[in-house]
């Protein structure tokens, strides 16, 4: 999973700013013992080989032991998806992503934010993000396509990261061959 994983007896780990950079543009990890609740929902759609769709939900409650907070996992987080075949040559693909609040803590007062100072860290949110994104596939035949990805088609500027803001568009394109 990409907002945290287990890692054996030592629990979880979380992404926190490193006190060796002086900017906070580096992470270290920090391990805790984490109770996880989640609730989840799916559906999904196929239409033969030609259209599919999925949809989830995901809300989460955390419990670490030791650290006021999950540091940077978000309370929920949604995904739609969708896959469409045109006459076997063309493949168009969507993503839209709703990712919620995530806790951060910073070593230096945030300038934009509201919080809470406890234990000598600023606590504060992450605000939710969505983000889309858009492929098309030409399938040439069976072993030779091409094709182009357009991430976060919308441009939109958000941190998935604390002090980490992404690129506003990512275009990404390449061909395949199989043998």
């Amino acid at each position: 999973d990409k907002f945290g994983s287990k890692n054996g007896d030592n629990g979880m780990y979380f992404f926190i700013p490193d006190t060796l950079s002086s900017y906070e543009n580096k992470f270290s990890i920090i391990y805790d013992k984490m109770d996880q609740t989640s609730l989840v929902g799916q559906l999904s759609y196929a239409k033969g080989e030609k259209l599919k769709l999925y949809g989830k939900g995901e809300f989460f409650i955390y419990s670490p032991t030791t650290e006021e907070y999950a540091w940077q996992m978000p309370n929920y987080r949604f995904t739609i998806s969708a896959w469409y075949d045109i006459a076997d040559k063309i493949i168009v693909k969507g993503d839209v992503f709703l990712i919620g609040n995530r806790k951060v803590f910073s070593y230096n007062e945030p300038i934009d934010n509201e919080y809470e100072f406890i234990n000598n860290r600023y606590i504060y949110s992450l605000k939710p993000f969505l983000d889309m994104n858009l492929g098309i596939e030409y399938r040439y035949n069976k072993r030779i396509s091409a094709f182009i990805n357009f991430n976060n088609f919308t441009a939109s500027n958000y941190q998935r990261w604390s002090s980490f803001p992404v690129q506003s568009i990512n275009i990404f394109g390449g061909a395949t061959f199989s043998f």
